[in-house]
This record gives structure tokens, C-alpha cells and sequence, in this order.
């Protein structure tokens, strides 16, 4: 169990880092976000919240969002080590060497999985999985050619998603050729990895995004301080909402799939 969820840990108080952050590029993980700003580190977690996130940690750095919210994962106002050079590095390791604090946020399990479904499968755009949906359409046989047509229906949908849902079990256990992507990975996976570098001092839940993300920045005296109640790319609405879709063997393959996220981050199982 992990039983920091919404918690603060002694934020303050302790060394943060685990393993060896000195000294080279490849000590630090990918997925951390930060500002010059404030000791502020973010661990990105893919579908839960992290455009949002960022969007906000932008405000924080440069009091006003970025002027394309949905580009915020490469925009060069934020610092990150997934494209970090020396200066990014020294950055990181200069927090972690002072108080600071150390956060990520989770979302609940099935709407997570439903979000990633609608956003980067169902959906065309320049950030959806194009291939993956081809994939999935001659592999696991998706039908999704009449996806926007009025003749498509509840049932076609959630056996869509049943179908997806499928895929995403092969793939996180090794049976496709396809690779695993941390947008529909376990998010307890996630965060303990990101454990093996840091003690996290703060995990939130996205259903209490403006709560908890106004507790993780309540102790820092911060220039400019976001509106947390904004939210930037919710993705594209879906044709049915989430409780619509939630037939028995969907519900069986989402606790199947991420048992350990509904354990561990406290969320009630589907199944």
C-alpha cells in the first residue's frame, strides 16, 4: 500500500533522494518537470492530470499560461530532464540538495484507461496513436469506421473497449509486439520506479486535483499562483460517458489489468 497518497511526508525535514543524483545525466529519470522558481519537482505520470499539471507549473514560472496549452510537453518553459542538458541537470540536483518537494498525481484506474482509449485510439488527431489503431483494428479486430456515424452504437462501443482493454493486457504482459506505453501502464508501476530515485513526499488524486495541488504549493511564497479549479486538455469527449461503457467483462478486465492501481492509490475495485 502505498500510504502516501494525499499525504505530506515531513516535506521539509529530510533527504529526499534515494539513489546517486550527482555527477551525470543518467542518475536523474525521466519524467521529472520543475521550475527555476520554486523547489518544486514534478514526476509526470501520463493521464492522470499531466497537462493540466504543467500548464500550471508554467503559470508558476512565468505568470501567464503558454499560449498553446495542448504543446506544453515540449514547450522550453519548463525544465525537464527528458530533454535536459547540462544546466537542467545542475538545476535538479541543486533541489535536490535543499528542501524541497517531490509530487505526482493519480487518477482513477478505469477512467484513466477510458480516457487513453477515447483520446489516442478512437480519435484522430496529431497527438493519437495512428498506428497502434490500426494495429488494434487488424489484430483485435476494433470497429471503429462508423465511430461518428448515429448508427454506432453503446454496445459497439463497449465491446471496442472490451477489445482494447484486451490488447493492453497482452502488451503489459509481454505478448505483443507493440510497445508499452506509459500512457496505459500500471500508474503504481509508475510511481515505484520513480520511488527507486526519490521518497515521494506528496501523491494526489486527480478527482481532488484543486485541493490537493493547492496543499502541494500552500508552503512555498510563490510570485505567481495559479488557478487551480483551470484544467487544459481534457481530451476529446467520448460517445458514451465512462459508466455507460461498464459491462461485466469490461469491469473484470480493468481489475485484472490494474489491480495493483486500485489497491495501492485506494481506489474502489470495478470488478
Amino acid at each position: 500500500m502505498i500510504c502516501f497518497l494525499g499525504v505530506a511526508l515531513d516535506k521539509f525535514n529530510r533527504s529526499h533522494a534515494i539513489g546517486s543524483v550527482s555527477g551525470t545525466h543518467k542518475a536523474l529519470p525521466l519524467g521529472m518537470v520543475g521550475v527555476k522558481s520554486a523547489p518544486l519537482i514534478y514526476l509526470n505520470t501520463p493521464k492522470s492530470a499531466c497537462s493540466t499539471i504543467k500548464n500550471h507549473l508554467y503559470f508558476i514560472e512565468h505568470g501567464k499560461y503558454a499560449h498553446d496549452p495542448l504543446a506544453i510537453h515540449s514547450n522550453s518553459g519548463l525544465l525537464r530532464t527528458k530533454d535536459a542538458g547540462l544546466d537542467v541537470v545542475q538545476h535538479f540536483e541543486n533541489v535536490l540538495s535543499q528542501p524541497h518537494l517531490i509530487f505526482s498525481f493519480v487518477r482513477e484506474p478505469g477512467r484513466r484507461a477510458y480516457s487513453c482509449f477515447s483520446e489516442k485510439i478512437v480519435h484522430k488527431s496529431k497527438y493519437s496513436f495512428q498506428k497502434i489503431r490500426a494495429y488494434l483494428v487488424d489484430a483485435y479486430g476494433l470497429k471503429l469506421e462508423h465511430i461518428e456515424s448515429s448508427t454506432y452504437s453503446l454496445e459497439a462501443h463497449a465491446e471496442n473497449f472490451a477489445k482494447y482493454l484486451r490488447f493492453i493486457r497482452d502488451n503489459l504482459a509481454g505478448k505483443t509486439s507493440v510497445r508499452v506505453d506509459p500512457h496505459w501502464c500500471s500508474q503504481s508501476e509508475i510511481i515505484r520506479g520513480y520511488q527507486k530515485h526519490f521518497c515521494i513526499d506528496f501523491v494526489g488524486r486527480v478527482e481532488n486535483f484543486e485541493r490537493h495541488f493547492s496543499f502541494i504549493t500552500s508552503e512555498f511564497d510563490l510570485k505567481h499562483r495559479p488557478d487551480f479549479k483551470l484544467r487544459f486538455n481534457e481530451g476529446p469527449r467520448p460517445p458514451f460517458n465512462f459508466e455507460s461503457i461498464l459491462s461485466n467483462e469490461v469491469r473484470g478486465l480493468l481489475t485484472d489489468i490494474y489491480g495493483a492501481d486500485y489497491r495501492d492509490f485506494g481506489y474502489p475495485s470495478s470488478a
